[in-house]
């Protein structure tokens, strides 16, 4: 898989890496697909530009950065003149200014719907005012959610609001794209309902991606909301997964020393999965200020196929 880009909103800036899916034992051959993966994670109802000092030219600058407008700009260019994208919000959409206290939701779904996402998935502040609130953030939003280790049961009103993974087809070829969302940091800081379940995220990751290959799914992107260092741990201990689009920890990743910014890793982070896989993880930092674009190349393969 080749890869990457990862666009500040003001700034265009460049990584690379290469990743290849591996031949698998089946009858059917899988076709190349060259792949784009718009994402963003932890918004936080920060849906208005905000400053921010860089070094620009050697000297320090104060610039406008973020702003849901741009987002929605970044990703209209994309659509433009990218043929195969995935647009991906990795969680935490709520929670964190007055849009949020004042609207409670409502303005956030309002700006998402201006983004047609592939897929949103839950982040532990989106728990923060009760199953009640969020089933009404969910009611308003068109992207579809999803979940693999996060069920409601019974009455509650979150019942039947997200799927555990959905597959989306880009000409003959599906991607699955499965969710996740911190167990321990929403039970434990946020406020879900009793009858909201949640399981250890590395053994609904497996049993998703189990279900997909059993499908003839061999590329599979985990969107994640369970934080960088977790992430890492995970995609050494689960097999299948291609990418990993994350978020929780606000993690910058990329090139920007040079702007007087202190990334974590470079972007992507790699890592390699039991089967031997390369898995590469990205975020997208935090509060709507960088926007991540990944350019993924799957060459040929075979498809897993269980018995």
């Amino acid at each position: 898989m080749h890869v990457m880009k990862l666009s500040f909103l003001h700034v265009v800036l460049f990584a690379t890496s290469t990743l290849w899916a591996s031949p698998q034992n089946s009858m059917a051959l899988h076709q190349p697909l060259s792949l784009t993966v718009v994402h963003v994670n932890d918004v936080h109802a920060h849906l208005d530009e905000e400053p921010l000092e860089l070094i620009l030219g050697g000297e320090k600058t104060r610039v406008a950065a973020g702003g849901f407008a741009r987002v929605v700009t970044t990703v209209k260019s994309e659509k433009a003149r990218t043929p195969n994208l995935l647009l991906l919000h990795a969680g935490d959409a709520l929670q964190g200014t007055l849009y949020y206290t004042l609207f409670h939701g409502d303005a956030d779904a309002a700006v998402m719907n201006l983004v047609p996402w592939d897929a949103f998935t839950l982040g532990n502040h989106e728990f923060d005012d009760g199953d009640a609130n969020l089933a009404r953030f969910l009611r308003q939003l068109q992207a579809p959610v999803i979940s693999a280790n996060v069920t409601a049961t019974g009455d509650d009103p979150l019942r039947g609001r997200w799927e555990p993974y959905r597959i989306k087809y880009f000409g003959s070829e599906p991607v699955g794209i499965i969710g996740i969302d911190i167990a321990a940091a929403t039970r434990t800081g946020s406020r879900p309902g009793k009858a909201v379940r949640f399981e250890d995220e590395a053994a609904a990751v497996q049993r998703s991606v189990k279900i997909l290959e059993s499908q003839g799914v061999n590329k599979i992107v985990l969107l994640s909301h369970f934080g960088y260092d977790n992430d890492l741990n995970l995609s050494r201990h689960v097999s299948g997964i291609d990418v990993i689009i994350d978020g929780h920890t606000h993690t910058l990743m990329g090139p920007y020393e040079r702007y007087g910014l202190t990334p974590r890793t470079p972007y992507p982070a790699r890592s390699v999965s039991p089967r031997g896989e390369t898995v590469c993880i990205a975020q997208a930092w935090a509060y709507a200020k960088i926007v991540g674009r990944m350019d993924v190349s799957f060459t040929a393969s075979l498809p897993i196929k269980r018995p």
